[in-house]
């Protein structure tokens, strides 16, 4: 009978990761591989059946009650990441500006100077992100190809 090996885990969940700048290492290429694959935000009011997230230029919904978005801004790009608990409304538990650092200021302090963080509530939503089978994206690859495939996306 052979022996059996269990190895450690490779790195621990990034919602354990208590070092912002870490945590967002992991976090903010995952977060703009998978909105490559967004599609551009349902316009107007939603319908007793459409419950659908309706923020930013394009959005990614991640099961019924976790969503991803983000839009072009003057100089750069705003991402955010919502949940709902079932029966309430939609909660933003992440929203930041994403720069090229020629842009920004002094608020940009994370991911190399092009990251300004606006909220960030930590939870299971990173770990359900980053488990998504989405590549990571780079910033670079943002500002040549746009937040995603969705022309209206990365319009400026």
């Amino acid at each position: 009978m052979a022996d059996i090996i269990i190895l450690p885990d490779a790195a621990p969940r990034v919602s354990e990761i208590r070092d912002r700048e870490r945590a967002l290492d992991v976090l903010l290429p995952k977060f703009l591989g998978v909105l490559w694959r967004g599609e551009s935000s349902p316009e107007g009011s939603p319908d007793q059946n459409d419950d659908r997230l309706r923020v930013g230029g394009c959005t990614v919904h991640l099961g019924r009650d976790f969503a991803i978005g983000g839009s072009a801004v003057s100089h750069g790009y705003a991402i955010h990441a919502y949940v709902r608990k079932p029966g309430a409304d939609w909660t933003k538990v992440f929203s930041a500006h994403l720069g090229d650092r020629v842009f920004c200021d002094k608020s940009f302090k994370y991911w190399g100077g092009r990251c300004a963080i606006l909220s960030w509530k930590r939870g299971s939503w990173e770990d359900h992100l980053c488990a998504e089978r989405d590549e990571p994206r780079t910033f670079a690859h943002v500002q040549t190809a746009g937040l995603s495939r969705a022309k209206e996306a990365h319009l400026r």
